[in-house]
């Protein structure tokens, strides 16, 4: 292999995150997409930063209007839904990624297929393509 056919480093990271948060999020082999849950814990998918260029995005890629209300929640919806997690009463986190309540699914991020990637990838908030959480951030060090 030549060196021009190596990846780049930023590359690198790319495969390396993919591979980690698609197959093996939190050191969990076969495990996926859990910044994409609530599950049970005080976790909040916010605050979406761009709201407005991501329904832009998110409107095109639809092929239709999509409305604030469809994608997120404020801060009073928010402490409605969930008045037992702090997260969810904290100002600073909204406007919030409104997730489908379905408790035994953990509250899904409604852009999470059922195969656990996202299905407005190209589209997505600039929040959930900088995340990286704790694992994710221990095994890009490594790199």
């Amino acid at each position: 292999m030549s060196v021009e056919e190596l990846p780049s480093r930023g590359r690198l990271i790319e495969l390396v995150a993919l591979h980690t948060c698609t197959r093996n999020c939190w050191g969990r082999e076969g495990y996926s997409a859990s910044c994409c849950t609530l599950e049970d814990r005080d976790w909040i998918q916010g605050p979406v930063v761009d709201s407005d260029a991501f329904l832009e995005r998110l409107s095109v890629l639809r092929g239709r209007d999509v409305p604030y209300e469809e994608v997120f929640v404020d801060l009073d919806e928010g402490q409605a839904l969930f008045p037992g997690r702090p997260s969810w009463r904290d100002p600073n986190n909204y406007p919030a990624i409104r997730p489908v309540m379905d408790e035994a699914a953990g509250f899904p991020c409604p852009f999470l297929g059922p195969d656990r990637s996202c299905t407005v990838y190209e589209a997505r908030p600039a929040m959930c393509s900088s995340y990286r959480c704790d694992h994710l951030t221990k095994v890009l060090d490594v790199l």
